[in-house]
């Protein structure tokens, strides 16, 4: 991978981190919408603030080792560009499902893939040291 942008290198690294994000955030969807028959929206909030909590710890785990910030403001800003992810995913979920009658599943692989590139880039430009990737 050498010669690649850190932006890459920590891209590919991130897909882990959004594999177990994912597969945390469809359990819980199938759950709920499935077996519990909530609603798709409540379910899509109820399981991607649970994700969101996993991607944050294997985030730090996986590929950043630390913020550009004092641990309080990182989280902060966490939190918020998750919210922003969140909105982001829940508009993307609501037309696709919601206007479009799309199955409620493609809706959410869509919504799931801007979501995903959404958090890394915050993260990478925002939030986190770009030069202190985990190796």
């Amino acid at each position: 991978m050498s010669g690649s942008s850190p932006f890459l290198t920590g891209l590919r690294r991130y897909v882990l981190v959004g594999i177990i994000a994912t597969a945390v955030d469809w359990a819980t969807f199938s759950l709920l919408v499935f077996v519990l028959s909530w609603n798709y929206l409540l379910a899509g909030i109820v399981s991607f603030v649970v994700a969101t909590y996993a991607g944050y710890l294997s985030g730090l785990q996986l590929v950043f080792r630390g913020g550009r910030h004092r641990r309080w403001v990182e989280i902060a800003y966490s939190y918020i560009a998750s919210l922003l992810g969140f909105a982001m995913h829940l508009a993307v979920l609501f037309a696709l499902v919601g206007w479009l009658d799309m199955h409620v599943f493609v809706a959410k692989a869509v919504a799931t893939g801007v979501t995903f590139l959404w958090n890394y880039a915050a993260r990478f430009f925002w939030i986190f040291e770009r030069d202190k990737l985990n190796a």
